[in-house]
């Protein structure tokens, strides 16, 4: 069939596809509507959105490079200018509450799932005008308009619309289905657009790198697209044809990698040798960490019925187990398919280039001893959702229509179900760190987050409590140390919080507890010995701009504001390039320096002793 004549008898009309998108509209903010009431969360909530001053002013050009410009917090470099640019959207016309960075959301997400909707629509379509797919127009719109459903519907999405922190995954995914929908384009017969499209979808690309680097993952598709709709035949032939734009393809992509691994290094002294230490962690061989990602992986996306939304730090997970050998011969099993379905059965070779494409940026890493979290998933369980549609359709074509429709309604009802169940977890730290614990007791640091939340809301008792858990497990951590010392200095006495410091300094001495211990020295009154264990731990270890400032800090607090002015001073030099502005800090210690030389002397007042819970002792967490 030639293919003019196609496009003019057989694409779904524009009315169709506005029905179907308001259908999208209506599901997504009814299935989201909860969320609006939602407060900010920790994790990283404070530090992306409430505490980021490169979003809080774009009314200027100098505002604006603040939005775009690399960012380095201790422990995070990263480049994701899209992101910043759309918090900071945000925040300029809609205020600076959470509910100001809902609505936002909710558009990318919306975009994200029309694009996925147009991408397959429209491939669908191709496949049938090359007899390569043997759907009716009717079943083709059907099986996209499911799929898209699908995807819009699966609980792995949960995080990154309901987590704020989260809006880089709504723009990538939605830049990524954008890009692959103009590669798909491109491949019209005789098409005088051809190029304009195939350069659309490079730019797309950028977009989608700019907004998180997972979507390196995308050029992957551009092959598998390109295989699948490929007249001709040969492998040499075809790259022969194609060799100018995977090229560009690969020098973006080497591009974007060494500039973002130059901007990992960080100004904060992190250093190239680490960048790959704190990316990639192994723990055991590569084929049994890879086997066991893509056996979780597979299970998940297809059956997400406990879903973590959430870092796991330190879980204990064998890799001598039936899965590494399930998820490796899994892995091996889709490449070969993926090859040998090309033109036997291309849907399952876009299914399985989606799969990838989702997990390439993560293959290789640890998410079970260090961390992981589902959003990698983001991409990957676009492959799901079409293999549903295709087996709708499938039975469709076999006039077993009543099953097609039960099947697809009982599918996308259960997700919804799940994705319901998963959402309430984000409406507050507390809730979020409960259903941590919930779905995995042993989970330290959701005892140590909601540690922190029940002090800064008063509830020592409560925060006590979780010091304890937290200990229980993990009982060198420095984090559940200081959380437990913090609560002993209210509940119990300074004395005891020192002790407690102490004897800790046996797995820590230059970070947390010695920080801590010199805190709690000064409420005694131990001024001098404080500012002696403090100096120590400063002249021990890495200094970042955040430790700085942290000193400076201190400094303020024992009534040192031209020692604090020369730390801020210097944790801005180091921090040029980083999303923080020390500006305000600089102008206040000033501004003190000036009272407390216009002041008269007064007589220094003795330290009484008694507990005092007025204010919870400044934690490494907390910024100045």
């Amino acid at each position: 069939m030639e293919f003019s004549k196609f496009r003019k008898t057989e694409t779904p009309q524009r009315p169709v596809f506005f029905v179907e998108t308001l259908l999208f509209v209506v599901f997504i903010i009814a299935l989201y509507a909860q969320t609006v009431s939602y407060s900010f969360v920790s994790f990283d909530d404070p530090a992306v959105i409430v505490h980021n001053e490169s979003i809080w002013d774009i009314s200027s050009l100098e505002g604006i490079w603040n939005v775009l410009k690399p960012e380095s917090r201790e422990g995070l470099h990263e480049w994701m200018p899209l992101k910043n640019l759309s918090l900071a959207l945000d925040y300029a016309y809609f205020g600076d509450s959470p509910t100001a960075f809902r609505p936002q959301a909710f558009l990318w997400y919306i975009l994200c799932v029309i694009a996925f909707h147009r991408f397959l629509a429209l491939l669908f379509d191709i496949l049938a005008s090359r007899s390569l797919l043997h759907w009716t127009g009717s079943t083709r719109r059907l099986a996209a308009f499911f799929a898209a459903l699908l995807f819009a519907a699966h609980p792995v999405h949960v995080q990154s619309v309901a987590w704020l922190s989260s809006r880089k995954d709504l723009l990538m995914m939605t830049f990524f289905f954008a890009g692959l929908y103009h590669q798909v384009y491109s491949h019209y017969d005789e098409n005088r657009e051809r190029t304009g499209r195939k350069a659309t979808a490079l730019f797309f690309y950028l977009l989608a790198l700019l907004s998180k680097p997972s979507a390196v993952g995308f050029p992957l598709m551009i092959v598998v697209v390109d295989a699948v709709l490929e007249k001709e035949a040969g492998i040499l032939a075809f790259l022969h044809k194609r060799l100018t734009l995977y090229a560009g393809y690969f020098a973006l992509t080497l591009a974007y990698s060494l500039l973002y691994l130059k901007i990992a290094a960080g100004p904060d002294g992190m250093g190239l040798e680490n960048v790959a230490e704190g990316v990639v962690i192994f723990n055991g061989s590569l084929p049994q960490l890879v086997g066991q990602q893509i056996s979780s992986y597979v299970a998940w996306a297809f059956w997400p019925v406990k879903l973590t939304h959430y870092p796991l730090f330190e879980l204990a997970e064998t890799y001598a187990s039936f899965s590494v050998l399930a998820g490796l011969s899994a892995g091996l099993l889709l490449i070969v398919s993926a090859v040998y379905c090309i033109r036997r059965a291309p849907l399952a070779t876009v299914a399985i280039g989606l799969f990838f494409a989702g997990l390439l940026p993560v293959i290789g890493q640890a998410p079970f001893r260090q961390y992981y979290e589902v959003r990698y998933l983001l991409i990957s369980v676009a492959a799901p959702a079409l293999l549903a549609a295709w087996f709708f359709a499938y039975l469709a074509t076999v006039r077993l229509k009543i099953v097609a429709w039960t099947t697809m309604a009982s599918l996308l009802f259960f997700w919804t179900v799940f994705s319901l169940r998963d959402i309430p977890a984000w409406a507050s730290t507390e809730t979020l760190w409960m259903d941590a614990l919930a779905k995995e007791p042993r989970l330290w640091i959701a005892h140590r987050h909601l540690g922190l939340y029940y002090v800064g809301k008063g509830l020592v008792a409560k925060a006590d409590a979780q010091a304890d858990a937290c200990l229980k497990i993990n009982p060198t951590s420095e984090d559940c140390i200081c959380i437990k010392a913090m609560t002993t200095f209210y509940l119990k006495s300074r004395e005891e919080s020192l002790k407690l410091l102490e004897n800790s300094m046996q797995y820590n001495r230059t970070g947390k507890i010695g920080d801590n211990m010199a805190l709690v020295l000064l409420k005694m009154g131990h001024k001098e010995k404080a500012m002696e264990v403090y100096a120590r731990n400063m002249e021990n270890r890495a200094v970042h701009a955040s430790d700085l400032a942290q000193y400076a800090a201190f400094m303020l607090s024992i009534e040192e504001p031209e020692k604090a002015l020369e730390l801020f001073l210097k944790a801005r030099e180091i921090r040029e390039n980083g999303a923080y502005d020390y500006e305000r800090e600089i102008k206040a210690v000033r501004e003190a320096i000036e009272k407390k030389n216009s002041a008269p002397d007064e007589p220094e007042k003795e330290d009484s002793g008694e507990k005092s819970v007025e204010t919870p002792p400044p934690d490494m967490d907390q910024h100045p």
